[in-house]
């Protein structure tokens, strides 16, 4: 009798630590797959300001290629520089 409850005492226990070591296994993989996921999103977030900003110089360098233009970050625009040799009022 002391060993079929010796035998039995050894399976509960096997029991208990399959399951408790499958739930820490569990509970890892999400912890992982989480840090994965917020990773992810950091990463692509990321890329696509890095890509939102390069369109956006991009686009500033594009309208200013005429001569005769400067740049004004007040404004964000290009703007004439004004030629004082083109006045020919007074000659």
């Amino acid at each position: 009798m002391e060993l079929f409850s010796l035998l039995n005492f050894k399976v509960c226990l096997s029991f208990i630590h399959a399951g408790s070591a499958r739930s820490a296994r569990e509970k890892r993989r999400s912890e992982e797959e989480e840090k994965q996921k917020k990773q992810d999103a950091e990463q692509r977030q990321k890329e696509e300001e890095a890509e939102r900003k390069k369109l956006l110089q991009t686009a500033i360098q594009g309208k200013g290629d005429s001569p005769g233009m400067v740049y004004n970050p007040a404004t964000r625009e290009y703007q004439q520089i004004h030629d004082h040799t083109e006045d020919d009022w007074r000659n």
